[in-house]
């Protein structure tokens, strides 16, 4: 798997998603076309979780390997393989999911621009430019935690899958040794994505509850 390709195509999701949510905000009060926007970042919140949690996970499954003993090495490693499959696919599911996004993307913008040209009375023009402003800001303040994401990530699961292949042919308190070392840079960067994970979630928060007349 071309893990730079995956998971810059994963942050993709989530900034596309983020700028359909903007595209489709409300000026008053919840419509079909904000409910739609919730749900749609109700569903990449929903995505994002399940990438921290198999993040969270994998890391947990790697550092079994140092404490379990060996007695429960294959138990250990079955469910760490597990866990790096289950990373892959959440970022392959991702990926996809980015891909439906973004060819809806230019049509929520567009939509967004018309609602906000359409409107005469001055002062609910300004609402609507003071939303997509606050919202906006939001947005912006995703850049720095994607851009971590998007340098941790391939590394990340790389390490993961490195020491997955170690441990399928040296099932031994050895290989366990000589992974050590690859695990410590593995930990490093599921910290990296957890911290930066977490500051998405927080910011898709805000947004959803912004776009959204009544916070679910």
């Amino acid at each position: 798997m071309n893990t730079n390709r995956e998971s810059r195509k994963w942050v993709g999701l989530v900034l596309v998603a983020v700028a359909a949510g903007l595209a489709a905000a409300p000026a008053v009060a919840q419509s079909k076309a904000s409910t739609k926007s919730v749900d749609s970042l109700n569903a990449v919140i929903k995505e994002v979780e399940k990438g921290r949690d198999q993040v969270q996970g994998s890391m947990e499954s790697l550092d079994k390997f140092s404490s379990g003993g060996d007695a429960n090495l294959p138990k250990n490693y079955k469910a760490f393989s597990k866990q790096v499959a289950d990373v892959a696919k959440t970022y392959e599911t991702a990926t996809k999911r980015a891909e439906e996004m973004k060819s809806r993307r230019e049509s929520y913008l567009q939509e967004w621009q018309k609602k906000t040209q359409d409107v005469s009375n001055p002062e609910i023009q300004a609402h609507m430019q003071a939303r997509a402003e606050q919202v906006g800001k939001i947005f912006d303040g995703l850049q720095p935690a994607g851009q971590a994401i998007k340098e941790a990530f391939p590394p990340f699961l790389s390490d993961l899958q490195d020491i997955e292949k170690l441990l399928s042919v040296d099932l031994s308190a050895s290989g366990v040794a000589a992974a050590a070392p690859i695990g410590q840079k593995a930990v490093a960067n599921g910290n990296i994505i957890l911290q930066n994970i977490d500051t998405y979630l927080t910011a898709l928060t805000q947004i959803r509850d912004q776009v959204s007349a009544k916070k679910k």
